[in-house]
């Protein structure tokens, strides 16, 4: 049996180097050896907290789902790849069956097993490792001339691609973004490359806000001022046309829904806490549109070819990169949030 080097989460605080079995081929599947693996909130969580809201890992396995690299075996029955090609996964593989998927939106799918995720058993394992094996229709060709490091930001993006096409468009319109942090920053990405005529984005953390100013945001609010409430209103006027929460914090999701205009749409990324407390009256009278954004679907090839087209600016996201070798610190920084954007791991 072939072994390689992977970094293998055992509980909280607990992620060892161990030898693997090198993943086998199915004949409809690829072998991808890792490139590049980006450290994810999730991958954060389960490391420090031993969950992601109800997934509750219950055997060691991998993380990391932000993953790309090159193709090194192919499947017998896989057409339109072959070994030596650069691409980009993504994590999340679906039955293509169930009423979701069939309806395309199989980010719904009732039986989804995503790379690096504990919410299905057995859990798939995901990037930290030498190499991956995916079906070959998870699978997207990097673009020339868009690297390896890009690629691996693809995941991130389309979180944020698929809120924006969720709230209907933002062309023209007046946006908040609560929440700063790397989703915060695909939106703001998104916001402007769709036309958004203003956008404000708050989040608590001062090296977040400048990095939002510095990449289009208008304004930047930290939430706790004493003067945010009148800078907010100085900014908006009576309200913004659609807000995206994501942070996953609660006082971000009642601001959003404070500062939403009548009519407004609200798209909730961040992940809650099970229990919240809102006033719905006010989510009546004004005729807000919740909508819940999970994950994403379709847009993996969208996203490509913007960033292709250089529609989308994403390298100065990644603010630190490690070899494989010092993943346990890779990890580290990313949980200390100490001018950090996005980590990635090289191999």
């Amino acid at each position: 049996m072939e072994m390689m080097d992977a970094f293998v989460y055992h509980g909280v605080r607990d992620i060892r180097r161990e030898k693997r079995p090198r993943p086998e081929l199915t004949r409809d599947g690829v072998i991808v050896r890792v490139a590049r693996v980006g450290v994810c909130g999730s991958d954060i969580h389960y490391f420090m907290d031993g969950h992601v809201g109800n997934s509750v890992p219950r055997a060691p396995y991998i993380l990391g789902h932000e993953i790309s690299g090159d193709i090194v075996e192919v499947g017998s029955e896989v057409k339109g790849f072959a070994p030596g090609d650069r691409v980009i996964i993504e994590p999340t593989i679906t039955c293509g069956f169930c009423v979701h998927c069939r309806r395309g939106r199989y980010n719904l799918c009732l039986h989804n097993r995503t790379l690096g995720s504990a919410s299905a058993t057995p859990h798939p394992d995901g990037g930290f490792a030498d190499f991956v094996g995916v079906p070959a229709r998870n699978c997207f060709r990097l673009p020339e001339g868009v690297t390896h490091q890009e690629g691996a930001l693809v995941e991130p993006l389309a979180v944020g691609t698929h809120a924006v096409n969720l709230a209907g468009g933002v062309g023209g319109k007046r946006v908040l973004i609560t929440g700063a942090g790397t989703i915060g920053q695909t939106v703001l990405a998104n916001c402007r490359a769709m036309g958004a005529v203003k956008v404000a984005v708050t989040d608590i953390s001062d090296f977040t806000r400048s990095f939002a100013l510095a990449h289009g945001a208008d304004t930047a609010l930290d939430p706790q001022s004493l003067t945010f409430d009148q800078e907010m209103k100085d900014f908006g006027g009576d309200g913004f046309d659609i807000v995206f929460e994501a942070s996953g914090a609660v006082g971000a999701l009642q601001q959003g829904f404070e500062y939403a205009r009548r009519g407004a749409t609200i798209v909730q990324i961040g992940t809650l806490p099970e229990k919240v407390t809102l006033a719905l009256n006010n989510f009546m009278s004004k005729e807000i549109r919740l909508v819940g954004s999970f994950r994403y679907a379709n847009v993996f090839d969208v996203d490509l070819e913007m960033i292709s087209n250089r529609r989308f600016a994403l390298n100065d996201l990644v603010t630190h990169v490690f070899p494989f070798d010092e993943t346990l610190k890779a990890i580290e920084i990313a949980i200390g949030r100490n001018e950090v954007m996005k980590v990635q791991i090289a191999h």
